[in-house]
């Protein structure tokens, strides 16, 4: 969805840059390449300090109209190196971690697709101030590994042998 991208692109511009002495990272991941019509999605969000000084830094969250906002929530785990954020929220996540030389902070958002959508792809960006923002990318389809997967989903790839 171009839209996000470019959103995400006008977001990183608009905000400031990083201050001396941060080097932040952001990771974003919810291990599908692929999506069922109205299954939830768990992304795991970190944001690492890894530079010498401290970091006030907003962080948020676009998604796409594949992707239900009202049914979203996320819950954070700021470690024990002295980072602190907002415990958890309903919503796209919005939150100002204080992150201090060396700290991450973990957020699981819980996020599900519209069960009925002309959309072919659900995404889901985030942006935080001094890092570079990340879009993470599904394939919506009804089942991908067949119905009778046990313990599967029904979004993983079937193996090359079709089995």
């Amino acid at each position: 969805m171009t839209s996000l991208r470019l959103l995400s692109c006008v977001l990183a511009a608009w905000l400031p840059a990083a201050t001396a002495g941060q080097a932040l990272t952001l990771t974003l991941a919810d291990g599908h390449d692929f999506v069922r019509y109205g299954q939830t999605l768990d992304y795991i969000v970190t944001l690492t300090n890894d530079g010498d000084a401290t970091a006030a830094t907003p962080l948020s969250m676009e998604l796409s109209p594949a992707l239900d906002p009202a049914g979203a929530s996320w819950v954070c785990y700021p470690g024990a190196d002295g980072a602190t954020c907002t415990a958890s929220g309903s919503g796209p996540l919005h939150d100002t971690p204080v992150l201090p030389p060396g700290a991450r902070v973990s957020w699981v958002v819980s996020v599900p697709t519209v069960a009925e959508t002309p959309e072919t792809t659900a995404m889901l960006g985030v942006i935080a101030v001094g890092a570079a923002p990340l879009i993470d990318t599904n394939t919506l389809v009804v089942f991908k590994d067949g119905f009778d997967t046990p313990y599967g989903d029904g979004t993983q790839d079937l193996p090359p042998d079709g089995s």
